[in-house]
Formats: C-alpha cells, structure tokens, sequence
C-alpha cells in the first residue's frame, strides 16, 4: 500500500497510476505515497552522464558495505535531495565497527546466561533484574522503542536511526556497558547483582538488534545468529514478521529515569574533569565532595542506590553529601549539570 517514488515524476506516474486505476479497475492502488528526493553530486549539483559526475553503486561497494549505504541513505529525509557523502558512508562504517564490538562485550558478559523469562518487564516482575543502573538503561530503552516506532509508523525513518543512535552510543555503550562492568565480572556485587546485569544486557542487546534490523540487516542478522542462537532457530531470522519490539515487553520507572539520570551526571562530570586535567580514568578519587547547584533539586538520595557501580567505575573510594568544600591542594573544583564537586585524587596510575 505504500508506492515510493522521486519527485520529478509525481505527475507522470503516480497521477497517471491513481488515474488509471480509477478508470480502468474502480479502485485506489496504494494509500500513501513516500517521494524521496535525488542524490546530489559532492557539489550538490544533479548527478547527470552528461556531466560525467554519476557515481555508481558498485564502485561505492568495492569500498563500503551495504548497511554503510543504507545508513547514509537513511540519513535523506523524504522528499528533500542529499548530497553524496563519503563522510557519512565513513560514519556508517564506524556505527558498524561499534556495533560489532559491543556485541563481542555483550556476548562474554551473556555468554553463560539463560533467561527463565520473556521479556524484560517479566524479569523484573520476577526480581531477576533488580539493580538501579540496569532498571535505568530499560527504561531508556523503553522510551527509545516508543520514539523509534512511532517515527517509523510516520515514515520519518530518518528521526528513528537518530534516536536510536543517541540511545546506542551515549546510553548503553558510553554509560552503561562501562558502569555494568563490574558486576558482570564480579569485582563488585553478589549473584544476584550478577544476574541482574546478564538479564539486562541479554534484553537491550536482543531489542537493539531488532531495533536497527531495518537500517543494518545484515550485521543485525549475522549478530543475531551468533548472540542468540536458540532464538534464531525458532524465528529463522532477526527480519521475522511480528518480530519488531513493543514498549510493552520493556519496563518503565520515572524513579530509576530520575535517579539513574543523577548518577550519571556524576560520572560526566567527573569524566570532564579528569580530561580537563589530561589524566586516565584510572586515576584514584580518595575522597569526591558534592552539594546541590542552587535551584537544583538532586539529592544524595538520589544517586544513593547507584553508588556501587558508580564508584567502580570512577575509581572513587568516598564520597560525601555537603557543603563544604574539602581542604587538600590536590583537588578539583567544578561544576556540572546538577552538582558542585570537588574532588581528592590520588597517585596517578598506568
């Protein structure tokens, strides 16, 4: 029901299709329309053969593969022309290449995992998933599946990679695959923090596949034959009809989105200090100091429940809830979103 079509021929064929079909057979032959505009020259002149600046598909191909051209196509809005880009075939590539890699970290942390439930909200009900950070991420990913669905039920695919891709890259891979990391393992927590992280990863690895099925199909596919292979055998392919997820199998808490959020910009801020200082991670926080910025309402409470993974991965020993700053020469005072801080570092380290 849907007919796709550039712009310049909207009165040669689709007018005369809906014409014809209305003569000849009484009927209406698609409800809608998607015009998509022309790829443009670097110059963003028409590409033409006279002009000798066409570029053909399989030249692009030698060098890129099709999923990094379907993400620069994805990147032309409808009904709007794009330039060609090897910068944006170039962002394809390394969205990719960090795909792949997650997937490699995801799949050590699942590798001996074995869900008893379906679905997220399921394991939650069950208690399987418990621990801030991880009701955090699913509830992040929740309102991810909820904008991406309802971008791609307006034909606005461009808007549901975007979303998609800030969940990806910020959310999971910056924040949550680092501040999980010590539970996977068992440096920090016990079974049951363990368990809980596994559970998480397993459930926003397997709905981003099938979130960004449609843009990458094949790295989406390979990934999920490898990742879930019990769940491959019994849908045959991660493009299953049906198998798009819903908000629904994914579970949602303003608490977990309020505080994960003040917790998470604890670890920004102290990330931007520690590169404002030219210094690693690594590095040991003996002591960090935080109090409200006037009008703010972020509380120790707050952050609280996140604090374990937090200090993990922060390299913090204390931290402490006032207003007094911390009297030591080897400090750092700032300013981020919610708080003040000041922080007491230790030895630097390899």
């Amino acid at each position: 029901d849907l007919r796709p079509q550039a712009h310049e021929i909207i009165r040669t064929w689709a007018f005369y299709t809906v014409v014809k079909a209305a003569l000849h057979e009484n009927s209406v032959p698609f409800k809608s329309t998607a015009i998509s505009g022309w790829c443009l020259a670097h110059d963003k002149s028409k590409m033409s053969k006279s002009k000798n600046n066409v570029i053909r598909p399989e030249e692009v191909m030698q060098t890129y593969n099709v999923d990094a051209i379907r993400y620069w196509s994805s990147k032309g809005r409808l009904g709007q022309d794009s330039a060609y880009s090897e910068d944006m075939l170039k962002n394809g590539r390394r969205m990719l290449t960090k795909m792949w890699n997650a997937a490699r970290l995801v799949g050590l942390g699942i590798a001996e995992y074995h869900p008893h439930e379906d679905t997220a909200t399921e394991a939650v009900e069950a208690g399987t998933i418990t621990e801030g950070f991880d009701l955090w991420i699913l509830s992040k990913l929740q309102l991810t599946v909820e904008q991406a669905t309802q971008s791609l039920e307006s034909y606005d695919y461009t808007e549901a990679l975007n979303a998609l891709e800030k969940f990806f890259w910020t959310d999971f891979c910056d924040n949550y695959l680092e501040l999980s990391k010590g539970r996977i393992y068992r440096e920090i927590g016990d079974d049951v923090a363990q368990h809980s992280a596994q559970a998480t990863l397993y459930f926003v690895q397997l709905t981003l596949l099938r979130l960004f099925a449609p843009f990458f199909p094949y790295m989406a596919e390979e990934l999920f034959s490898e990742l879930y292979p019990d769940l491959f055998a019994e849908q045959k392919s991660v493009h299953a009809r049906g198998f798009w997820p819903l908000a629904k199998a994914l579970p949602f808490s303003e608490n977990a989105l309020r505080q994960g959020e003040a917790a998470i910009d604890v670890l920004t801020a102290v990330r931007k200090m520690k590169s404002a200082m030219n210094l690693s991670m690594r590095v040991p926080i003996i002591e960090l100091a935080l109090s409200s910025v006037p009008d703010k309402a972020s509380r120790w409470q707050d952050i609280e429940a996140f604090w374990s993974d937090l200090r993990k991965t922060i390299s913090c020993t204390e931290m402490h809830w006032f207003e007094q700053p911390l009297a030591n020469d080897n400090s750092f005072d700032g300013e981020s979103n919610l708080y003040r801080i000041r922080a007491v570092l230790g030895e630097k380290q390899n």
